[in-house]
């Protein structure tokens, strides 16, 4: 069946389905067979992507997605009202996308149920859903990603119990990490599978980014931070989405991160970091402009340099002034002054520039 890893969040907005679906085509295109299974039933983010790519529209295969799991009569007989039938022989539903397999929640992605219909009454059931899903899907996997809901129900304690790792995502400002912390708590509570902590679109540089802290402390593994990337976060679900990621900070950053869950949980497959082109050279400087685009990242180092220019040019041209003052004064140092109000417009151009996009 490979490794299971539940993704949850104690709020929205933390970025699960983004970073669900990007370490996905980074394992997939390394090589390992990965299905992404939409559990987020009613928000269903990760299905949405898929039907709204211009590029690989999907078409549905045959077969039960998450919900119709969900809406299985036979998973609890005295159901009454939106069950529906799956047929013994059936297999999951599965969509190719790129280099990884979906499994996605619904055929229809505005699709509106009852949520008496749906939700599981109890953990136990929520459990036999889940084994009934994974009973059906064809062929081997390395790793199968639950996207979860964010916040608690059965359905994510029963995944909890279910898979080999959760992985919790969460944003470095106080509530997120309360949120996540609460659910951290209950999800102890319902089993001692490893939980692991990553923070997503960190925005402060004063975060100690990928910090290596292995080390499992009550089942809890902290495997760092994951930058804020402006490209990545405005492409979302857009046509150039996927060619960006590639060329992010954001992929060098998650790919270090998984590479820090799998030394902590002894899993043999890494993701190659370090093969990634810094356009302008100093790692610690792009995070701290990380939001900025890449093109708004380089517009302002090229306008610092240029303002410092002109404060050098300037500063150049007032000492020789002074010191041929006697002979009947010196030159206004236009030169510097041009380039340091040139490296200002840069920079000021690269902050409008990314702030309207």
């Amino acid at each position: 069946m490979g490794v299971i890893i539940n993704v949850v969040s104690g709020k929205g907005g933390a970025g699960k389905t983004l970073l669900t679906a990007v370490l996905a085509e980074a394992l997939g295109r390394a090589g390992k067979r990965v299905l992404v299974a939409d559990l987020d039933v009613f928000v269903r983010g990760l299905t949405a992507l898929l039907f709204f790519r211009l590029d690989d529209r999907i078409t549905m295969s045959d077969g039960p997605t998450v919900s119709d799991f969900l809406r299985n009569k036979s998973r609890s007989p005295d159901r009454n009202g939106g069950g529906i039938d799956i047929d013994e022989d059936a297999k999951a539903a599965i969509v190719r996308c790129r280099s990884f397999d979906v499994l996605p929640c619904v055929a229809s992605v505005n699709e509106i149920f009852n949520f008496r219909d749906v939700m599981p009454d109890n953990i136990e059931e929520a459990r036999n859903v889940l084994s009934r899903m994974l009973e059906r899907i064809p062929g081997e996997y390395d790793y199968i990603f639950f996207d979860s809901r964010a916040g608690y129900d059965e359905f994510i304690a029963a995944a909890h119990q279910i898979g080999d790792c959760t992985l919790c995502v969460e944003e470095s400002d106080r509530i997120s990490r309360l949120t996540s912390d609460n659910l951290i708590a209950q999800l102890s509570r319902d089993a001692d599978t490893p939980i692991v902590r990553v923070r997503n679109k960190v925005r402060e540089q004063k975060e100690n980014i990928q910090e290596k802290n292995n080390n499992i402390n009550n089942n809890i593994i902290d495997a760092g931070a994951i930058p804020f990337d402006t490209d990545v976060m405005e492409n979302f679900g857009g046509d150039a989405f996927w060619a960006e990621i590639d060329r992010s900070v954001y992929r060098e950053a998650l790919a270090k991160s998984w590479n820090m869950i799998a030394d902590a949980l002894s899993w043999p497959d890494k993701l190659k970091t370090g093969k990634r082109v810094n356009p302008i050279g100093l790692r610690y400087l792009e995070r701290s402009l990380s939001m900025l685009s890449t093109i708004g990242r380089i517009l302002f180092v090229y306008g610092i340099l240029l303002a410092l220019l002109g404060l050098f040019l300037t500063a150049g041209d007032n000492i020789i002034n002074s010191l041929t003052a006697s002979a009947g004064g010196g030159n206004t140092p236009l030169w510097g002054i041009a380039a340091g109000l040139c490296g200002l417009g840069l920079m000021a151009g690269a902050v409008m520039s990314s702030g309207k996009k």
